[in-house]
């Protein structure tokens, strides 16, 4: 439900817990502005294209899907890891927006 661009919905924690997520829809939240007059078909195709392209371009997507642990990944995981957690959520949010 959407009101006063707020978009809140029920989502599981990673510890299973159900919560509850209030998303602010609006003109700072770049990816709404981008999405927003989509046709749902069209908002699908383009965050899985969008979130595609960014696994492959951000080591913490990358390492995460790779079982290469030396220190030097690690390191450069860790250091990616809140942009692409950040994206992540956003990602998701947006699929419970649409």
């Amino acid at each position: 439900m959407i009101n006063d661009n707020h978009y809140k919905y029920k989502a599981q924690s990673v510890v299973g817990q159900e919560v509850m997520r209030d998303v602010l829809l609006d003109e700072e939240d770049t990816m709404w502005a981008h999405l927003r007059h989509m046709h749902i078909a069209e908002v699908i195709d383009t965050i899985s294209k969008e979130f595609n392209e960014f696994k492959a371009s951000n080591k913490a997507a990358a390492g995460r899907a790779n079982a290469n642990k030396d220190m030097k990944a690690a390191t450069e995981l860790m250091r990616d890891l809140p942009q692409y957690t950040a994206l992540l959520g956003k990602v998701s949010e947006r699929y419970n927006t649409f």
